[in-house]
């Protein structure tokens, strides 16, 4: 047996002919317990002992959703699966907000959360099979500089920041 993911009855060993043995599959964080490599899906299970033997777990990783919000952003975007411990990209955001710049992913509306970058690797952000994970997209208004010329006139060259509409 795998100590690590198995509790025995009886220790791993050399044991007589017909003794019976149970194992039970220890929980594992991010994943179902499915069957036994002998085919066996009972946990525990009992076995009786008539050659030499090993069982081992067999788990599946969970799956999640990531579902994206524009938080008062306009667009659609479809949400996203992930399975336990495979890291991947986050989608491409399509979402905009006129005057405004999308720059990044939150857990949290008001961007209190953990933060993702656009596309960001991700894994794990869900052990639970079937969890809906929201992320919310995080905006900051667009800003510039203008220069007034006075083109010959007697007016300072100033310069000024301001605030423009954009679609990013």
């Amino acid at each position: 047996n795998d100590s690590e993911d198995v509790i025995s009855s009886l220790p791993s060993g050399n044991y007589p002919y017909e003794t019976e043995i149970t194992l039970t599959a220890k929980e594992k964080e991010g994943y179902d317990f499915t069957s036994w490599s002998n085919g066996e899906t009972t946990n525990p299970v009992t076995i009786t002992l008539t050659e030499n033997t090993t069982i081992r777990p067999i788990y599946t990783a969970k799956t999640y959703v990531v579902e994206f919000n524009a938080n008062t952003g306009t667009g659609e975007m479809a949400s996203q699966t992930f399975t336990y411990d495979e890291e991947k990209a986050l989608y491409k955001n399509t979402f905009t907000k006129l005057g405004n710049k999308f720059i990044g992913w939150n857990t949290k509306e008001d961007g209190t959360g953990t933060s993702y970058g656009d596309e960001a690797l991700v894994k794990n952000l869900s052990k639970i099979e079937d969890d809906n994970i929201y992320l919310y997209a995080q905006w900051t208004k667009g800003e510039g500089e203008i220069t007034f010329n006075s083109n010959g006139g007697t007016e300072e060259r100033r310069i000024q920041d301001f605030k423009y509409n954009i679609d990013t």
